[in-house]
């Protein structure tokens, strides 16, 4: 979050991280509402002025809401293989779970990445994770998987994700691509080790959608998340988010923020 004095701009960039605890997914959603709206009445007590905008300065890397997420069963972490097999040291059942978010990701982001603001973020170089890919420790890929010194990898981190985001529909529609990869056996590919964007241009990854209006059109054709969020709410939803865009369509970037 940035802090902001009357007009005057009183904050350190980049931005700090506020890290919740590890809890169950509604949980988590709940309380990122609540730390949202204390952060605003608490900023308003002092004078201030709190923002969550993904982008607000444009030669800073924004304010992202990434999301931590492991996998578990009967109190057991099951992300991490149990034994040496897997990809670096990833389960097959979490190469599938990974497999399947990277498959919805296009319309997923219309849920993560909510605002036509959130796409000024994610663009190259910014730590957004705008690459359609996963890899190991790399902070441009959409899907992170930090390693540790010792032992498997724990978690995995969703980067395209920020605060203009309903976090119970983004956490639900993640949560499903992901289950719908497990059942489907969808494999994520090779991990991506480099940043994306320099790759030759033949070995990029696909490219995800870069304004509201396409990832929303990515929403809508997917049947998976109309199925577990419900028609309706999806129908109701994109309509929103239509809106929203062609608010800020013809806005500039002052303007904007």
């Amino acid at each position: 979050a940035l802090l902001v004095k009357k007009d005057v701009v009183d904050a350190l960039l980049p931005s700090p991280d506020f890290v919740p605890s590890h809890r169950c997914f509604a949980f988590w959603a709940d309380n990122h509402v609540i730390f949202r709206e204390t952060a605003h009445a608490v900023a308003l007590k002092h004078e201030l002025l709190v923002s969550f905008l993904p982008k607000i300065f444009p030669s800073a890397a924004g304010n992202g809401a990434h999301i931590h997420m492991s996998i578990w069963r009967e109190g057991v972490n099951v992300f991490p293989a149990g034994d040496s097999s897997g990809e670096g040291g990833v389960s097959e059942l979490g190469l599938h779970f990974l497999g399947g978010v990277l498959h919805h990701l296009p319309a997923l982001l219309a849920l993560t990445a909510a605002s036509p603001n959130s796409y000024r973020r994610l663009v190259p170089n910014c730590w957004a994770g705008a690459a359609h890919c996963w890899g190991f420790d790399n902070r441009e890929a959409a899907i992170r998987v930090p390693t540790r010194p010792s032992g498997h990898p724990t978690n995995f981190e969703y980067k395209p994700c920020d605060s203009t985001a309903n976090p119970h529909l983004a956490l639900a529609g993640i949560i499903a691509a992901g289950l719908d990869g497990i059942r489907s056996r969808h494999h994520p590919g090779a991990p991506v080790q480099v940043d994306p964007s320099s790759l030759p241009r033949e070995q990029r990854p696909p490219k995800l959608p870069s304004i509201l209006e396409d990832a929303v059109q990515c929403l809508e054709a997917s049947e998976l998340l109309r199925k577990a969020l419900g028609p309706e709410v999806v129908k109701t939803y994109c309509a929103l988010k239509r809106a929203d865009a062609a608010f800020f369509g013809s806005k500039s970037f002052a303007e904007e923020v």
